[in-house]
């Protein structure tokens, strides 16, 4: 699109005297992706090893970049850890699938990160027993201890733990072969999901149709969209104080896209949910979809809240193993999700997979490769602990 278009279409006519007053007197901390900064704590200046493991396990992936996890320090080499009611998503996840899909994230985390410090995990999922929606936020869905071993070595993945991001970009370059996926699935270790993998083109045009409609319910739906703006965060001051949630640069905004963004998107009830901004978003989604160069789905046979934290787990490995090849993803859970307005598109896919009788498919994302993303914040250990 030429700049004088893009001007008229996104509302305003910009004179360049005008535009030039838009811009960032010097470059945002944002923008600095090559350089150290306070995103997320370094683990090695905590003394107690379990601190140090919960620094590490911070890194995991996770959905809406909610964080809805708490723990609870036993002592140095022991916690609890409890999903954090005050951060889930009750529009776009009300069984909280996707929370404990996170939370399995970051235990695996913690587990592979522990080797890095000498320690292999002891994990032991829903402690107390029996765990039901009413107990969410209430009794623990783990007990961590870490057991220190001189036998212990670093896990292959160790370093990119901390080298992983999502990349919500346009992905460049060629489809992901069978043979590549083969590799990444075996270096993955799946245990408790299987793994769907789609790269034909023809395929992946009855999936894209899907997924274009599933996000474009979401845009639409207006719960589900205020969900998204109250967990946006809209200046460079927000995301780095809250410390959560989405940003411009993390949804693959950059340059003058990004300012436009940040000037034309309003954090109102009326300015997000304008047709116009709507629109906007879902034009830069479908971009990114478009791009795709392979599909992978996580199924399970089952769909109870320890299937959820178990396939996070399996997620997390692949997703160090994506990145051990240099390859990105980017979910694609939406057509999954389980309020009204999704139900017929969630079963439309579900026929397409043919999943039978209790199956689940929990997890969906795009692969392929960018530019190196942008780098969320994370919240400080000392605001998600307590003794």
């Amino acid at each position: 699109m030429k700049r004088r278009t893009f001007l008229y279409q996104s509302g305003a006519f910009i004179t360049s005297t005008a535009l030039i007053s838009l811009l960032p007197q010097k470059i945002s901390a944002f923008d600095k992706t090559s350089e150290p900064d306070d995103r997320r704590d370094d683990y090695k200046i905590f003394p107690e090893p379990i601190m140090q493991a919960i620094a590490i396990g911070l890194n995991a992936p996770n959905a809406h970049n909610t964080q809805a996890w708490k723990f609870k320090i036993i002592n140095g080499k022991e916690a609890l850890v409890y999903i954090d009611n005050a951060n889930v998503l009750p529009e776009t996840d009300p069984p909280r699938r996707q929370i404990h899909i996170s939370a399995g994230c970051l235990l695996e985390a913690i587990n592979i990160g522990s080797t890095g410090i000498g320690y292999k995990t002891e994990i032991n999922l829903f402690p107390n027993g029996n765990y039901k929606f009413e107990d969410i936020g209430n009794e623990p869905i783990a007990s961590i201890k870490l057991v220190s071993s001189d036998s212990i070595s670093k896990h292959v993945h160790w370093d990119f733990i901390f080298q992983r991001r999502t990349s919500r970009m346009v992905y460049d370059g060629e489809m992901i072969t069978q043979n590549e996926f083969d590799q990444i699935e075996k270096a993955t270790v799946t245990e408790n999901s299987r793994l769907l993998f789609i790269h034909d083109p023809q395929a992946m045009e009855l999936y894209t149709s899907i997924f274009s409609k599933a996000m474009k319910t979401e845009f639409n739906t207006l719960a589900t969209n205020e969900e998204t703006r109250k967990n946006f965060r809209f200046t460079d001051n927000e995301a780095s104080e809250k410390r959560d949630g989405l940003t411009f640069e993390a949804n693959g905004f950059k340059g003058m896209q990004k300012l436009f963004a940040k000037t034309f998107t309003k954090n109102t009830l009326e300015g997000w949910n304008k047709p116009s901004i709507i629109e906007k978003g879902f034009s830069h989604f479908e971009k990114g979809l478009n791009s795709a160069k392979g599909f992978v789905l996580w199924i399970t046979d089952k769909n109870d809240y320890k299937d959820h934290v178990e396939v996070g787990r399996d997620f997390y490995r692949f997703c160090l193993a994506l990145t051990a090849k240099n390859i990105y993803m980017h979910p694609l859970t939406q057509a999954t999700q389980e309020y009204k307005e999704m139900d017929g598109i969630r079963q439309e896919l579900n026929n397409l997979v043919g999943v039978q009788n209790n199956e689940k498919i929990q997890m969906i994302v795009r692969i392929g490769r960018s530019e190196v993303p942008f780098e969320s914040f994370r919240r400080h250990v000392k605001d998600v602990v307590y003794k």
